[in-house]
């Protein structure tokens, strides 16, 4: 089936909602939020703002408070503060955008969110680094490390 003709900053048609964006500016300025959680509306016009989690003391159980929180049968946008510490280095704290599409996601969700994401990245300056996981095991703990510590 081909999908309806809507006009937009993205093949699907779908923006980043205006309250996202703020959010966004907000949590890059204020540095007390660990993540944003994005998700598409009800009406499949636009990205909003599912919660915003605020930063603890520990870096480490935030990033499980976050993985924790995934689904298998729901597509996320996510903004994450990644901070770790560097051996001779000290410490470093990267912008992280994650898109999640589940290979066990409803295939009109995996396709909504593959073909917003660009339209949601263009409205988001300063990401350091992006992650698009279609796994449990593409998004550990270990692996963001790796993406995000790179020479």
């Amino acid at each position: 089936r081909k999908e309806s003709n809507m006009s937009g900053g993205s093949a699907s048609g779908i923006r980043l909602a205006q309250d996202a964006v703020q959010a966004y500016e907000t949590f890059k300025l204020d540095k007390k939020i660990r993540f944003i959680e994005l998700a598409l509306n009800d009406a499949k016009t636009e990205v909003g703002i599912v919660k915003t989690v605020p930063k603890t003391a520990d870096a480490k159980a935030d990033f499980d408070t976050f993985y924790g929180g995934l689904t298998a049968e729901e597509p996320r946008y996510f903004i994450y503060d990644f901070e770790y510490e560097k051996t001779g280095h000290g410490f470093r704290s990267k912008i992280v955008f994650v898109s999640w599409c589940p290979d066990t996601a409803r295939i009109m969700k995996k396709m909504l969110y593959t073909s917003s994401k660009d339209s949601v990245k263009k409205s988001l300056q300063g990401l350091t680094k992006e992650i698009q996981a279609n796994d449990f095991d593409e998004l550990s703990y270990d692996i963001v490390m790796a993406a995000v510590d790179t020479k």
